[in-house]
């Protein structure tokens, strides 16, 4: 089936910092992978920002991402980026939010989940991807902290 553009365009997006540890070990196979099965629980904690044009139709998304922020066995990393988009024609401003915040904040998860698997790719555990987003309760928690920080 043919695919219809989006009005959704992403122009470029930009690993701004990058950090991945492993703790020492020693590399056995039961060790790895037991190391794996426990990576897989760690937390992955996730903020994001964005900022509008006001004048065009363009926005950036900057994006941090941090997986096993209390160094326990397995990876500690640490990325951030920013994804560039512009929007292709004129839209209200409850579609270009629809558009951000289930588009292109997705699009911006997605590249930073790709950057980390093929990071840790070269490390002895391997590929790592973190889990699926549940992107409304992402969104949810982002504007209940806005909301606290205006209080």
């Amino acid at each position: 089936m043919e695919t219809k553009a989006s009005q959704l365009v992403l122009e470029d997006f930009i690993i701004t910092n990058s950090t991945c540890h492993l703790k020492e070990f020693q590399i056995t196979d039961t060790n790895i992978n037991k190391i794996r099965k426990k990576q897989a629980n760690h937390p992955v904690l996730m903020d994001y920002e964005i900022k509008k044009a006001n004048d065009k139709p363009e926005f950036v998304i900057g994006i941090k991402v941090v997986i096993n922020p209390d160094h326990l066995d397995g990876y500690a990393i640490e990325v951030g980026g920013v994804g560039l988009f512009t929007i292709s024609k004129e839209m209200d401003e409850k579609e270009i939010a629809n558009l951000i915040h289930f588009s292109a904040i997705n699009i911006c998860i997605a590249n930073i989940r790709s950057y980390i698997a093929n990071m840790t790719s070269y490390f002895p555990l391997g590929r790592f991807n973190f889990h699926a987003i549940d992107m409304p309760s992402l969104i949810a928690a982002k504007q209940k902290e806005k909301v606290s920080a205006k209080i």
